[in-house]
This record gives structure tokens, sequence and C-alpha cells, in this order.
């Protein structure tokens, strides 16, 4: 089989071939039969030295690759003992040769693969009431700042995830956190929340109220940036409902959500600025 497959290798082909047609082409106008053949042959010679060549330096990046695998297994055996166990089971899968099994392996390892492979280019898409979601957790960890758009459906705030979420803002300001919130939402909904919003307030948040209906489309999301070096962003269905949760370090990301904070204050008022002129309205 390895003899066939280099046979049909193209670069041997096309060498083989062009031998042979000078040699024949030399024949045809007269040049000596044995001249003509060593051409030939010389020509062919190149053409598989060309082709060692070629697999050698194949085998050195293989080997390479090799190399630098097993140096960073060396050094993380914990990353060792999980690769074992994954390629044994592997083969385990694949002697028993079951489809359904052996795709769900297939998906398995591609969303391992895609996962790892998000955490290296700094950043993470998770369910938003998962174990990895920024959530109680993130806000513990918050240094400096967190500033938020409350552009998705706010009902959470009235469950027992919202008052606990709550207390730990409160705790996270006691710690001298500087906790900037704006409310971009229908009028409706600024006025049906309005005893949220002022216990926000109460508690140290710095709160901002902003009409959804009169910001640029491209300012309606809801997202965090924690302490100008993380951003936490909402992903939305159709309906307005939070799906999933994309944690980035990307500095390009968080950057640009600065620059949309800031643009979406000139939209915003404080709760007691929105509300006298709604009530003198």
């Amino acid at each position: 089989m390895l003899v066939r497959l280099r046979f049909l290798d193209p670069i041997i082909i096309i060498g083989i071939a062009v031998s042979v047609v000078t040699a024949l082409v030399l024949v045809l106008i007269g040049q000596d039969q044995a001249l003509s053949l060593l051409i030939g042959l010389v020509i062919t010679a190149i053409t598989l030295l060309i082709d060692i060549i070629a697999r050698l330096k194949e085998s050195e990046e293989r080997i390479v690759k090799i190399s630098t695998l097993g140096e960073t297994l060396a050094s993380e055996p914990s990353l060792f003992r999980i690769l074992h166990q994954i390629t044994n089971d592997y083969r385990s899968v694949k002697k028993q040769n079951f489809d359904l099994f052996l795709r769900r392996m297939e998906v398995a390892l591609t969303d391992c693969r895609d996962v790892v492979h998000g955490l290296s280019e700094g950043y993470l898409t998770t369910d938003i009431y998962s174990e990895f979601s920024f959530g109680i957790t993130g806000v513990k960890g918050v240094q400096k700042t967190l500033r938020t758009v409350q552009y998705a459906d706010p009902a959470y705030w009235r469950t027992k995830f919202g008052e606990k979420y709550s207390q730990l803002n409160e705790e996270a300001i006691k710690r001298g956190i500087k906790v900037t919130r704006i409310w971009l939402q229908n009028r409706e909904t600024l006025e049906n929340f309005r005893d949220v919003i002022t216990s926000q307030e109460s508690i140290g948040i710095k709160v901002l109220l902003a009409e959804s209906q009169e910001t640029p489309r491209d300012l309606r999301e809801d997202f965090a940036i924690v302490d100008s070096r993380m951003l936490v962003k909402l992903e939305m269905t159709r309906e307005g409902e939070s799906k999933l949760e994309r944690i980035s370090i990307d500095l390009v990301e968080v950057e640009k959500a600065e620059r949309n904070f800031e643009l979406l204050q000139r939209y915003a008022r404080t709760p007691s600025e929105y509300y006298g002129q709604n009530t003198r309205s």
C-alpha cells in the first residue's frame, strides 16, 4: 500500500514523465541513445531526490511537533493523565464500532478542542447559570470598578438570585468598588422597576437611566466591564431573553465596550432627573 501511494505522488509522476519525454525527444532528434537514457535517468534521480527531501522535511516537522508535545506532557502531569485516559477510551470506543457512540465521541472531542482554543484566544462562552458564568463568583473578584448595562429582561432582580446579586453589589461597594449601572429599558419597564432602581441607588450604586428607543441600535447590549480588563456580555434571543454569557479578556473588545458605555451615558439621566421630568410631563 505504501509503495502504491509513493508512486502516486504527483512530484514523482511529473518527474518521471518529464524524464521519459526528454529521453524520447533526444533520441528522436538524433542524440546518442545511451546519452539520452543517462539524461533521463539523471532527471528521474533528481526528481526522487526532491521527493526524498520533501518527505524528510515533513518527517522533521512531525518529529518537532511530537517532541514539543512530549515536553509539554512531561511538564504537565495532570494533562498527561487526562490525555492518556482519553486515548485509552478513544481506542476502546473505536473497537466497539457503534456508530452512535463514535459520533458522540467526535462531538465531545470537537467541543473540548473548541473550548480550550477559545480560552487560548481570551474568551469563554457558557450558560448564564453555569458554574463558569461571571455571576456571584465574579463580583467577589472585582478589584476596582464594575460598570454594567442592564438591557436584558430585569425580572431576575426580583428573584432570589437577583437579591443575592444585589447584596454582593453592596458588599463590593463597602470594599471600595465603584459600581455604575445603566438601565437601558423602555419607559414602561423603567416605571415598573422603579423600586428596584431606587433600592440599587440607595446602596451606593451609581444608577443611570436611558430609554432604549432613544438610543442607537448598536448600543443596545447587555454587558459588564470588570476593572477595565474583562468584558461579560449576554447573547440574546430574538425575544430578548438571555441565552449565553460570553466572557472575554481581549483588550480590543474591552476597549470597544468602554467606548460604548461612555456613549450610552450621553443618553442617560439620574433617577431623580428621569422620574422628576416624567412626573412633570
